[in-house]
């Protein structure tokens, strides 16, 4: 007999993630939840995300010689029995928070021979190349471990024709959309 409501979620968190999220709950980059209670959500083999959470509820402190991960499991509630004994999920742990973390766009984070880098607006309004560190994504953002500080103006739009000491205009996020041009000889469109 297998109990399937709740259902356990055995997984293996890998060994070297674990450190390191460790060694960022250590510097204060990162916030655990209390008690180690992380959320778990699951996604099953065809890509959806299944509706229900659980919870952490057993993490081992070996390690596995054979996988390089922990052993740990999660409680899920299963009461309509659609996870069946045997299914292959992923899971997501949820609950860790980046304090004061600073993001900016994928599309802003660029990739040269030194690494990755972002431009910036320096004071003379020009554009400048500033290296960064990235951490994980953050939805649609990269958060920044080191490069960037609170306050300097990313450029996150035009970088194809951008390069170090070209002269940037602001756009104002409030402004309305310039009008279309009109073809020649068509009479404008009449609003009702």
């Amino acid at each position: 007999m297998v109990q399937i409501d709740p259902i356990w979620v055995n997984f293996g968190i890998p060994d070297n993630e674990q450190a390191a999220l460790s060694k960022e709950a250590q510097a204060g980059r990162v916030a655990l939840p209390k008690n180690g209670q992380f959320e778990v959500a699951l996604r099953r083999a065809d890509g959806t995300i299944y509706e229900r959470v659980g919870k952490l509820n057993f993490s081992d402190v070996r390690v596995s010689t054979a996988t390089g991960t922990r052993e740990a499991r999660a409680e899920v509630p299963n009461p309509n029995g659609v996870l069946r004994p045997g299914e292959f999920v992923r899971v997501i742990l949820r609950g860790a928070s980046h304090p004061n973390a600073l993001t900016v766009p994928q599309r802003a984070v660029l990739e040269g021979p030194q690494g990755k880098f972002v431009y910036i607006v320096d004071e003379k309004g020009t554009a400048q190349p500033r290296p960064v560190e990235v951490g994980e994504w953050a939805g649609e953002d990269w958060i920044i471990t080191k490069g960037i500080q609170a306050g300097d103006r990313v450029i996150t739009e035009g970088l194809m024709k951008l390069g170090p000491g070209a002269p940037v205009r602001i756009a104002d996020a409030n402004a309305k959309p310039a009008a279309q041009p009109q073809a020649p000889g068509k009479p404008p469109a009449n609003k009702k």
